[in-house]
């Protein structure tokens, strides 16, 4: 009988972007009531940047594949394109305080850094050893390089988060396969663990701009060693609380698993619900105080996550973008064959 166990799908992948993506829209809803300011509202942040980006990242890596590249690489261009000129759209269209100027548009540098990272993946998976340590290296090196902080076409966080993705392609099932032996007191060790070190940074009230990635060391008070030392923790910290979240996801279907499986339209669309309601969160913080907003700001992520993860969302977008890719590399694919090319070599790997 045919070994199947490798096609079976790893529910926890979904379940764990499921509630991934409730924290990414359930975050950027409380940076708008009174951004990082208030204690109360700095602590859940706080946890949440501490390792959201990093686990989608590595999870990003884990299902990461070198078939059909240019046409996975090529679909999140095509968003990101798409969305870039839809969000600077709406920015002037609600005449946003913040006047988002730079490519690309605030949330869509994910994007633009999966095209580099899905380039790069060839690369990752041959030098494996040699390429996790080059990239920690990139990671920790980006806070010097002027030329690539800030957000500018996403290279400080392509970079600042390269180790992630590269934990995830080369190490990801591993670790996947180490969550699911976990004991359940080494789970709860865990959730005290990441519990306390989160509590920890809370208490030291570090700069917000460390968890984004694009700020320079000396911009966010440390030169060297300091910054390295900093992001390094950080890093450390975020491998640990990932491990942590794939250790507490069981392995089966239900609403999170859902969620995960349309979280790139959550991610996608959330956006404009956000915009569009920044000029009233401040407002919520100064009548309803902290738990009123903090009651409002799950309330809201209830909704648009349950709006925007209808697998409509997901398909509209995955299909359009598809399309335009292999419309636009048709007619390199349907060029002559030279004499070298073996039919073998013209065939496209399956999905």
């Amino acid at each position: 009988m045919p070994e199947l166990t490798s096609r079976v799908r790893d529910h926890r992948l979904d379940a764990a972007k499921g509630v991934l993506i409730c924290l990414v829209v359930f975050g950027h809803l409380l940076e708008q009531t009174s951004f990082w300011d208030a204690g109360s509202i700095r602590l859940p942040l706080t946890a949440i940047y501490l390792f959201h980006m990093p686990a989608f990242v590595f999870l990003a890596g884990v299902t990461a594949k070198t078939s059909r590249m240019v046409e996975r690489a090529g679909s999140s261009l095509v968003l990101l394109l798409a969305f870039q000129g839809l969000y600077f759209g709406f920015d002037l269209l609600i005449e946003s305080p913040q006047k988002f100027t730079y490519f690309p548009f605030w949330t869509l540098w994910f994007l633009l850094s999966m095209v580099y990272w899905q380039l790069l993946l060839p690369v990752i998976l041959k030098l494996r050893g040699v390429a996790m340590a080059g990239s920690v290296v990139l990671a920790l090196g980006a806070g010097f390089a002027d030329g690539v902080i800030g957000n500018d076409w996403a290279v400080s966080r392509a970079l600042v988060f390269l180790p992630c993705y590269a934990a995830g392609a080369l190490y990801g099932h591993k670790f996947l396969a180490l969550a699911s032996r976990t004991s359940t007191g080494l789970k709860a060790g865990l959730v005290v663990a990441s519990g306390a070190v989160a509590w920890v940074i809370f208490s030291l009230d570090m700069k917000p701009g460390w968890f984004f990635g694009n700020r320079s060391y000396a911009g966010l008070g440390d030169d060297a060693p300091d910054g390295v030392f900093v992001r390094a923790g950080l890093l450390a910290v975020a491998a640990l609380m990932t491990f942590t979240l794939l250790c507490l996801i069981p392995n089966r279907v239900g609403t999170a698993t859902a969620v995960g499986r349309s979280s790139l339209a959550v991610y996608l669309f959330h956006g404009f619900v956000v915009m569009a309601v920044t000029p009233l969160m401040p407002l919520v913080w100064e009548n309803a105080g902290r738990w009123g907003a903090l009651a409002l700001c799950a309330l809201f992520t209830v909704v648009i996550v349950a709006a925007f993860s209808r697998p409509v969302f997901d398909k509209a977008l995955r299909v359009t973008s598809q399309t335009i890719v292999r419309l636009v590399t048709a007619p390199l694919a349907d060029r002559p064959k030279s004499s070298r090319e073996t039919p073998e070599k013209m065939q496209v790997e399956p999905e």
